[in-house]
């Protein structure tokens, strides 16, 4: 009775309420760039993107959980920053939860032309650099 009492007089003081508690964990986005399709390319369940520019090389974002505002974008040299640009967005997916996301595309040496971006559910943004190393600077 006392342990009851103690319990219950905790979750009072304390305010605890679970439900506002909890927090849906962040999706896990696994990437894997491949020289061939991929077997989950030919999944019915599958999201694919054709580039426009080029194709040959695929990369397989493989999401757990959920992502939203999904978009590929062209990047562009900014001669005066210095720096990659977003150009504009070449594709809009949305949504995307415990599926897979296949682009045939290339993953260039020299200067990257495509990226990924999403949101996670907590609002916060990542992204994946099309490029043979990802990265973009």
């Amino acid at each position: 009775m006392k342990l009851f009492l103690s319990i219950c007089i905790s979750v009072v003081l304390l305010g605890c309420n679970p439900i506002a508690e909890e927090v849906s964990p962040k999706a896990n986005v696994i990437i894997t760039a491949y020289y061939e399709a991929p077997d989950s390319y030919y999944m019915k369940d599958t999201i694919k993107y054709e580039s426009a520019y080029f194709s040959g090389e695929y990369i397989e974002f493989d999401i757990y959980g959920h992502i939203y505002d999904v978009q590929i974008v062209e990047l562009d040299w900014d001669e005066e920053k210095k720096q990659l640009i977003e150009k504009s967005i070449i594709k809009h997916i949305g949504n995307i939860e415990d599926q897979k996301l296949v682009l045939n595309t290339y993953e260039p040496e020299g200067m990257p032309i495509e990226r990924v971006k999403w949101k996670y559910s907590n609002g916060e943004a990542d992204m994946h650099t099309i490029s043979y190393d990802g990265r973009d600077d």
